[in-house]
């Protein structure tokens, strides 16, 4: 007999206790929906605001300490999406397609290698503004991106680098890239070899031609890829 009115009791407890948390959910809940009748408070409202306010296709900028989030109106731009890169002909590697050593070039394929240990010379025969195919899953070619999205510098830090990779790795940026959103693209030369000579006033005089903006850093000694990239930051 004991048994059932303990087991009773115990029942009526646990029971009890859900109710009490059941209505502390509530509590909780309503605390932070405070939107009655289909009006909202003002926090609400003035965050719906801004996002119809990213969304426009152009705004007008009356002052320029204004924001959207974390960024000041004055450093967020209109942009739009970058066509494709034109596939040229057959040329070796368009969109992405293997390319062979041809079989009379091998003994001079083993001397490059000796520069920077990969296939040099097929990294030559490839152009630098080279097509590629969009391996890009589904969902990200339909994703939607704010109208308004902030500018960028991007850092690259190389050293001893081939000619034909690093002008390839520039140019995938700026043919990839909104062209209003890349601010700058920073180049730290971290100690290269004095052999490379296609490093200095070469490379200097090629970056100065292109579109964006390109600035060269260069080490006096080798400081490794973080420290180089900290310099960059800077």
């Amino acid at each position: 007999m004991f048994s059932i009115r303990l087991k009773k009791q115990t029942l009526k407890i646990i029971i009890l206790t859900s109710f009490i948390w059941f209505a502390v959910d509530v509590l909780f809940m309503f605390s932070y929906l405070s939107c009655t009748g289909g009006n909202c408070t003002s926090e609400i409202q003035e965050g719906v605001k801004k996002e119809e306010l990213v969304a426009k296709e152009s705004v007008v900028v009356k002052r320029s300490d204004e924001k959207i989030g974390n960024y000041p109106m004055n450093k967020l731009k209109v942009w739009k999406k970058c066509d494709a890169v034109v596939k040229e002909g057959n040329l070796p590697g368009e969109m992405g397609a293997k390319v062979r050593t041809p079989s009379d070039m091998q003994e001079l394929k083993k001397e490059k290698f000796k520069i920077n240990q990969f296939n040099l010379l097929v990294s030559e025969m490839i152009s630098v503004n080279r097509s590629l195919k969009d391996v890009r899953l589904a969902e990200c070619k339909t994703k939607e991106y704010p109208t308004l999205l902030p500018t960028t510098s991007i850092v690259i830090v190389f050293h001893n680098e081939a000619w034909t990779t690093l002008l390839r790795t520039l140019h995938s940026i700026i043919n990839r890239s909104p062209a209003g959103l890349v601010e700058e693209i920073i180049l730290v030369d971290d100690a290269s070899g004095a052999e490379h000579k296609h490093l200095r006033e070469q490379l200097e005089d090629y970056v100065a031609k292109l579109p964006v903006l390109v600035k060269i850093f260069r080490t006096p000694e080798r400081s490794g890829l973080i420290r180089a990239r900290l310099i960059g930051a800077k």
